[in-house]
């Protein structure tokens, strides 16, 4: 039920320092008041909120822990209801167990997401802002972190409420005139369009980036590809830093997917090093190949790696013919050698193709820079944020796409009701996205996959 009194551990279950256990709800403080007694025999129910109190934590009598009690009163806190949190030490065991005397003495175990769910349905957060703090929570970069950061304060929401006022004032405008019998021309078309207009290329803006937040988000998936010997373990160890891959100049060296993850730019970037594509009759070998082949088809990038010393092969072309779609970065190593590889058909049949050398080090500090440029992000700006999941950029995608037919239809010179309907169910869509009108069953779904304490 939303009016129980919620507990639950707040910070990471492990050993640690301290432990913050979360109360919130209109019984927060009485409950907590029955667990905790301060040192200077003030009840927390007397403390102002923003205030903090020193003492012990019992359970049915007995001392558990010294303890930190910090009060917040509604509708100064983070759900905007009363909260209390206790700061104990950091054990497993008596974690627990000053969570279970909160329990005893009357509260209920908190849900996934169920502090922040409640902090949304008081109105202390849109949903934009709710989902970005599970982003903020399990960011792995720099970039990442930035722009989860600028989704919790706002500026995504900001963006679209102004977009639905816009809409909204566009519509109240023209029902109104319609109510009053005044004719369709009363309607500035021009205004209208140029309005439109502006809306599309805001949310465009929006649906563009959310494959590149996406990246930034969840990291890049890249699969190091190419026959053996090319120098695909090279490249892998290069960008690592460190020897992680075997380099010996026997083919077939590598026979199962080697995975590390790095941070380039302030973003994750997940490397995969894959066996060469052959044919073999090694059956370890085969399933290295094989396993190569599915890791081509779920990587967001490939970095094809040729030969320059040697003509390209059977399986050099059938590994060509394999990378038709998807975004691919063509490395053509060891140009210190004299050239026996057609390079105009690598660069025909690729619009990324690099130069290398590991021997004497040509190009390779372009590596980094050009899988950047082949995912359009080197010049991505974290700081703007992006929509945060795929609820968020299909509720956007939607208003869109309804944006773009209501300003095809004014040019088609369609009904201009039929143009407004299309900007009205615009406007619901934006709503959808920030949570103004959205059904319980969606805001249960979104908040579930929240942990629990947040």
């Amino acid at each position: 039920m939303e009016n129980e009194t919620i507990a639950a551990i707040a910070t990471s279950e492990g050993v640690a320092s301290i432990s913050v256990i979360r109360i919130s709800g209109d019984k927060s403080i009485a409950i907590a008041d029955k667990v905790f007694k301060s040192n200077s025999h003030q009840s927390l129910i007397a403390m102002k909120g923003y205030t903090a109190s020193f003492g012990k934590v019992y359970k049915e009598g007995n001392l558990l822990d010294e303890a930190v009690a910090i009060v917040f009163k509604a509708p100064k806190s983070y759900t905007g209801e009363d909260v209390v949190e206790i700061c104990c030490h950091g054990g497993i065991f008596v974690t627990r167990q000053v969570l279970n005397s909160l329990i005893i003495s009357g509260a209920a175990p908190a849900g996934p997401g169920e502090f922040t769910k409640r902090a949304f349905l008081n109105g202390k957060v849109d949903l934009t802002k709710a989902e970005s703090v599970m982003n903020l929570i399990s960011a792995r970069g720099n970039q990442a972190l930035n722009a989860a950061v600028v989704s919790c304060k706002g500026e995504i929401y900001k963006g679209l409420k102004n977009i639905k006022k816009k809409l909204t004032d566009l519509c109240a405008k023209f029902f109104v005139s319609v109510d009053y019998e005044e004719l369709e021309e009363d309607v500035d078309l021009r205004e209208l369009e140029s309005t439109l207009s502006f809306i599309e290329e805001e949310l465009e803006n929006l649906v563009l980036n959310y494959e590149k937040g996406k990246i930034i988000r969840e990291g890049i998936r890249v699969a190091i590809i190419g026959c053996p010997n090319v120098g695909k373990s090279s490249l892998m160890n290069f960008l690592l830093g460190f020897e992680r891959s075997i380099v010996t100049n026997i083919a077939g060296t590598t026979r199962d997917i080697i995975e590390e993850s790095i941070i380039i730019n302030g973003i994750v970037v997940n490397l995969l090093d894959t066996a060469g594509i052959r044919e073999t009759s090694d059956p370890i070998e085969e399933i290295g190949v094989k396993k190569a082949k599915e890791e081509q088809k779920q990587a967001d990038l490939i970095l094809v790696i040729f030969d320059s010393s040697r003509p390209l092969s059977d399986e050099d072309l059938k590994i060509i013919d394999s990378l038709k779609d998807g975004l691919v970065l063509a490395i053509i190593n060891k140009i210190d050698l004299p050239c026996e590889l057609d390079k105009n058909l690598i660069r025909f049949k690729f619009k990324n193709v690099l130069e290398i050398s590991f021997v004497s080090n040509y190009n390779v500090e372009l590596i980094k820079e050009n899988i950047f440029k082949v995912l359009s992000i080197s010049n991505f700006d974290s700081n703007q944020g992006f929509l945060a999941n795929q609820r968020q950029f299909s509720a956007a995608n939607s208003a869109l796409s309804l944006i773009k037919k209501a300003k095809t239809d004014l040019k088609s010179s369609v009904a201009i009701d039929m143009v407004f309907l299309s900007i009205e169910e615009s406007a619901q869509k934006i709503g959808e996205l920030t949570g103004e009108n959205i059904k319980d069953s969606v805001i249960d779904e979104i908040f579930s996959k929240f942990c629990v304490g947040k």
